[in-house]
């Protein structure tokens, strides 16, 4: 027979779980477009930078060091909402 404690700890894991889960759900969710614009850009890069100007290819650059802030920001503010909900 399980005692009281037992059950409650069980529950809490599983609320731990679904929270991990949905934490890694809205993460990979809102990295996919920063993630996009990394790939893309650097696909463009790579098959035409031969023929680009240096304006086109700095636009490329910036577009990528944007999408990595913009994944660096959104990775601190969820690690913080997470430590602020413990």
């Amino acid at each position: 027979m399980k005692t009281q404690i037992s059950i409650s700890q069980e529950k809490a894991e599983e609320e731990l779980k679904a929270l991990k889960s949905r934490f890694i759900n809205k993460v990979s969710q809102d990295f996919q477009a920063p993630l996009s614009i990394i790939i893309l850009s650097t696909q463009l890069l790579t098959n035409n930078s031969q023929t680009w100007d240096t304006e086109t290819k700095l636009r490329h650059l910036h577009r990528i060091q944007a999408a990595v802030l913009e994944m660096t920001q959104m990775l601190e503010e969820s690690l913080n909402q997470n430590l602020d909900s413990e």
